[in-house]
């Protein structure tokens, strides 16, 4: 690993890395998130992109929730969404623009 043959880190700044680096492996911060974890876990056992769709945007959050957890399980509903636009598109659309997603949303609505 680079941290051992790098001499100019010191032993508790390559403690700090390898404990971040064991926290990421294991998927410590996003399993504080337990039903957008599991959300897309399902979307990735899906047969088909277009599936997606359905599942994320039919899924609400139960109970009482934290606004990190709302606004995350928005996120994870707009990254899953583009996602699949991304899958389904046959011609790539070179675009950036923050309302791209939204339309191939909307289009994929209209066709199920």
């Amino acid at each position: 690993m680079a941290i051992e043959c790098n001499p100019d880190i010191y032993e508790e700044d390559a403690a700090l890395i390898q404990e971040n680096q064991e926290n990421q492996r294991t998927l410590r911060t996003l399993s504080q998130y337990a039903v957008q974890i599991s959300l897309i876990r399902e979307c990735l056992t899906l047969n088909h992109a277009n599936e997606i769709l359905l599942l994320v945007w039919t899924r609400a959050l139960e109970g009482n929730n934290t606004t990190n957890q709302q606004r995350f399980h928005r996120l994870v509903q707009h990254v899953t969404t583009w996602f699949s636009s991304r899958c389904e598109r046959v011609t790539p659309v070179k675009t950036n623009h923050e309302r791209t997603f939204f339309v191939d949303f909307i289009k994929a609505l209209w066709h199920l």
